[in-house]
């Protein structure tokens, strides 16, 4: 239990930090996180695809620190 707080801390980076960089033609550069890729599922109408990407990648994850 002490190391939940370091543990929530973490996964709050893991979420938000960029998971992959895509650079096109040495000008174009994407880059992609966890909680960027759901709220793009989302505004896209991938509500279901959106809810297993963040369910699986940072809500559920989340669940367990807390009750851990």
């Amino acid at each position: 239990m002490a190391y939940g707080g370091a543990e929530a801390g973490l996964l709050i980076l893991g979420a938000t930090l960029p998971i992959a960089r895509i650079t096109e033609f040495w000008l174009f550069e994407t880059q992609f996180s966890i909680l960027g890729i759901g709220t793009t599922l989302l505004s896209s109408g991938e509500i279901l695809l959106a809810f297993v990407v963040l369910g699986f990648g940072f809500i559920f994850p989340m669940i367990k620190i807390i009750l851990g």
